[in-house]
Parts: C-alpha cells; structure tokens; sequence
C-alpha cells in the first residue's frame, strides 16, 4: 500500500469496504502510529475511525480533502468483482478550489458511478449487495479485534 488508510481517500474506501486480515494489521500499525504523534488513546482513534467508517459505508464513497497532498481533495469508491469482493477503487482527485467536497456534489456521483459501472462489468449486483456482505475492518479492527474473517 502506498497511500496511508487512515487519510487517504483509496486508504479509507479498503478500510471501509476491503475484507482482509492483511489490510487490519496494517490499519491496526496505522492506528498505533497515529496515536503515538498524537499523543492520544488508540481506542480514541478506533472509535472515530469506526464512526468515519460507518459514514463512508452510508455513502457509498470515501473523501479526503488535502490530509495526503496538500491543496488536493480526493473521493475514492469501491469496485467489486462477481462475489462481492472489493478488488479495487476507483479514485478522482483534484485541486482545493476547483473540488466540490459535498457527498452529493457531482464530483462525488460520478466516482460512485464509474465505480458502479465497473463493478456491473466485474459481475457485481451492486453496492448494496456488498454492504450486506460486511468489512472486515468495521467492527473487528476498528474495535481493536485480532479476529480473523476471510
């Protein structure tokens, strides 16, 4: 991974969307990390990532507004294959100013349609079906869970 999961727009998508014991190591070293330079509790973080989590689900995308880049917004949504596995996102990027950040704004529906639209060719029945399906990193990683899911 080269993004981080915990500030970018494609990091926040896999944590809200991707399945895998792989990816909850990583944002659980994401989270001690963050916790150690910001002096604070690492269930602190947990919980308000599980919140921001929850909200990217509700949404169907993740944004980012210059915590990678400074001066570059992001949105990110999850593509998902035939089972309903996330296997990439779909990421548009742009500038401060020319960037509308609103979930509903235009920038926003298009990267949830292109990713959409992608899925659809992938075999996948829709957002929701995914939704239904779970994240691996929700509950049991934001939470602090070293259970492991396939």
């Amino acid at each position: 991974v080269v993004l981080p999961l915990l500030s970018s727009a494609t990091g926040l998508a896999f944590a809200a969307f991707y399945r895998s014991p792989y990816l909850r190591r990583m944002l659980d070293a994401e989270i001690e990390v963050a916790a150690a330079v910001r002096n604070a509790p690492p269930a602190a973080l947990r919980a308000a990532l599980a919140v921001q989590l929850d909200e990217v689900r509700r949404h169907g995308i993740a944004r980012a507004a210059g915590s990678v880049t400074p001066g570059v917004n992001g949105f990110s949504a999850p593509v998902f294959n035939h089972a309903g596995r996330m296997v990439a996102a779909m990421t548009l990027l742009g500038t401060i100013g020319s960037f509308d950040m609103d979930w509903d704004s235009p920038t926003a529906q298009l990267t949830r349609e292109a990713a959409a639209a992608l899925s659809r060719r992938l075999g996948h029945g829709g957002l929701e079906a995914a939704a239904g399906a779970g994240s691996s990193v929700s509950g049991d990683a934001a939470a602090g869970s070293d259970a492991a899911r396939a």
